[in-house]
């Protein structure tokens, strides 16, 4: 999987405003689980509430079952994680997300406590994250004036729109992939993103037909 080394890209990627050239080779699930995983947000309340809200900005253009083949390569408290942004009452359709709910929920390794113990008594703890495993204190919403506005967005960067265009899907990626030149073979695109032969090469072969009608 690839990353970025500097979580400030990678909010931008997701549509939050910082003074930031978007880095357009990584999906916005990479984005995510790069942020937990590379720059340990758990820690860092304000990119977690950013990476929050991000989230609940851009659901609508994410893809569950591409979160699922990357989890795989997490840590358990990175899934853990990933499991208290995602599932925190703010899902616009539960539905397509309850397989990688059951994912997270299955893989979850006992307790991991962040911060003070006494403070987290004396505050309470943020029971969507608790339901995952963790036991911190409440996180507190960013406003939405950190997010750049949905059109600049969509307009610039193409897995977003792509997705926008042809739903939320490998045959949206593989067209972002192909057309921005972010991998140049189907072996590369699968193990990148998890896939197996069976599940993605009838998919890449059928674009690559297409764009060898002058369908892109």
């Amino acid at each position: 999987m690839k990353t970025n080394n500097d979580p400030y890209t990678l909010l931008a990627n997701l549509g939050v405003s910082f003074d930031r050239e978007l880095d357009i080779s990584l999906s916005p699930e990479e984005c995510f689980i790069s942020l937990i995983e590379d720059h340990n947000i758990i820690e860092n309340r304000r990119l977690l509430s950013l990476a929050i809200l991000a989230f609940e900005n851009i659901q609508d253009s994410l893809r569950p079952d591409l979160f699922k083949r990357l989890s795989e390569g997490m840590t358990p408290r990175g899934r853990a994680v990933l499991g208290g942004i995602i599932f925190r009452g703010h899902l616009s359709s539960h539905g397509r997300w309850n397989g990688l709910f059951k994912l997270l929920q299955k893989s979850r390794e006992g307790e991991v406590i962040i911060g003070n113990e006494d403070l987290i008594v004396a505050r309470g703890t943020d029971k969507f994250f608790e339901g995952f495993g963790i036991r911190i204190t409440p996180v507190a919403e960013s406003g939405k004036k950190k997010l750049l506005e949905r059109e600049w967005l969509f307009s610039h960067n193409p897995w977003i729109k792509n997705r926008i265009f042809m739903g939320p899907s490998t045959r949206a990626d593989i067209y972002t992939v192909k057309t921005n030149f972010l991998e140049s073979t189907a072996y590369r695109f699968m193990e990148r993103f998890n896939y197996t032969p069976s599940s993605l090469y009838g998919i890449w072969n059928e674009m690559e037909f297409a764009q060898s009608l002058g369908a892109y």
